[in-house]
């Protein structure tokens, strides 16, 4: 439950920080962050610890 949690916290995190860098270097380790957190919560959500993020895609304008 708590690692579902912070899982989700961290993946809102990094969109966060994503939508403001402008960092070309910067956003692709930003994006893998982000991508293993997605990946990490999919994964769980096909282990029965929960739905997967409801979100995919490219990212809302800031």
């Amino acid at each position: 439950m708590i690692e579902r949690f912070v899982r989700r916290r961290n993946i809102a995190q990094y969109e966060s920080i994503l939508r403001s860098e402008s960092d070309p270097g910067r956003r692709r380790t930003i994006e893998s962050m982000l991508f293993q957190w997605r990946e990490e919560e999919r994964s769980a959500a096909h282990d029965g610890a929960g739905p997967a993020p409801e979100r995919e895609g490219p990212l809302p304008p800031a």
